[in-house]
């Protein structure tokens, strides 16, 4: 017999993989801007820990260099707005807006990839989902607490017409009855007590959980109007093609005030 000639092991292709460099989707003012969000947060952790007993020296250390920076990032928002065309053509403007919430705005917000405010809206976290609002699990904690910041700033400040919107909606939330108790689904109570929002009935009902809810659900309608104003005004400072209205165009009894 003929001996086996022997074969040598094939060698395994090995795949050359190509180093992509990934350009960061935020610019240096979101950076920083949200550098100044995290220093703030410290800055106030801190302040908790140090009110509830003797204050430690590493503490008021650290109190006086987290202070230093935030003045510091501030300022660099500041100046870096100023070259911003945008801040100076419109948004400075909106009474409530100051370097930080606009350093947050026009850095997370990229214009041109919003066809549409429901574009701007998604990417935001305030477009709701199946007639509700997203779960907190799938929305940025770091844009949500700027929205919440917005809000209270409209509110507290009184800008117009953000304020009418909230009001607005707020009223017709209330006065909206269902037949049915959203917060105890028709049971009366409310684990294991009665239920406030109906008083105990079971329905009719104001919409909503309860006032919160209702507040919650004003707030995003009010937030929607200014990310709207603000996607209409950017997109024509930009010359970029501006959608119409679809709540306006086709549903204006829904929308009255837009």
């Amino acid at each position: 017999m003929r001996p086996k000639k022997k074969v040598a092991p094939k060698k395994r292709a090995t795949r050359v993989r190509k180093v992509v460099v990934k350009k960061s989707i935020y610019s240096e003012l979101a950076q920083v801007a949200r550098v100044y969000h995290h220093t703030q947060q410290c800055r106030i952790e801190l302040l908790k820990v140090v009110g509830k007993g003797r204050t430690p020296v590493f503490a008021r250390e650290m109190i006086h260099v987290a202070n230093v920076s935030e003045k510091d990032l501030y300022r660099r928002m500041h100046l870096a707005l100023k070259e911003e065309e945008f801040w100076q053509h419109w948004l400075r403007d909106i009474k409530g807006i100051g370097p930080a919430l606009g350093a947050a705005l026009i850095g997370e917000i990229d214009i041109s990839k919003a066809p549409h405010p429901s574009s701007l809206w998604a990417w935001w976290g305030v477009a709701p989902r199946n007639g509700r609002a997203l779960p907190a699990t799938q929305v940025s904690s770091y844009r949500k607490c700027r929205s919440d910041r917005i809000a209270n700033q409209f509110l507290q400040h009184g800008t117009e017409p953000y304020v009418t919107h909230y009001n607005n909606y707020k009223q017709r939330k209330e006065t909206t009855m269902v037949p049915i108790c959203m917060a105890c689904k028709g049971k009366g109570t409310f684990y294991g007590h009665e239920c406030r929002n109906c008083g105990g009935s079971g329905g009719p009902a104001p919409w909503g959980m309860n006032g919160s809810h209702r507040d919650k659900a004003a707030k995003r309608y009010m937030l929607q109007r200014f990310l709207e104003d603000l996607w209409r005004e950017w997109r024509q400072f930009e010359e970029l093609p501006v959608a119409k209205n679809y709540a306006a165009t086709y549903q204006p009894y829904n929308h009255p005030e837009t």
